[in-house]
């Protein structure tokens, strides 16, 4: 947005040198201003956690292939964590609501 008032000044008025120095001036202020090490430490928090779920993921398949088990094992072992994690944010309305549905479902095909 700050760039944008810079350019659209020049674009406005190229001859108006005056108002393109103000908001040159008014955008560096507002750059010196921001908190570039908070943005950075929540990039780096976001980035990090991000990370952990892989390597839990990882660590998880390297388990289960050294236990050696058969494939179809492993494919409903990563199905069920995937249920898991998925399931995870579910509110119990949400479980009540799917639970009546599918009540109302069963009964309306007996």
């Amino acid at each position: 947005e700050v760039s944008q008032d810079i350019i659209q000044s020049i674009t406005d008025n190229a001859n108006d040198l005056q108002k393109t120095c103000l908001n040159t001036s008014k955008s560096i202020d507002v750059i010196q201003h921001v908190n570039i090490s908070r943005i950075i430490e929540c990039h780096d928090k976001v980035l990090m956690e991000h990370n952990e779920s892989i390597i839990d993921d990882n660590q998880a398949h390297e388990r289960i292939m050294d236990d050696n088990q058969s494939p179809e094992h492993i494919t409903h072992d990563g199905v069920s964590n995937a249920i898991e994690r998925m399931a995870d944010p579910v509110s119990a309305t949400d479980v009540t609501m799917i639970g009546s549905s599918t009540d109302q479902n069963q009964t309306s095909k007996t």
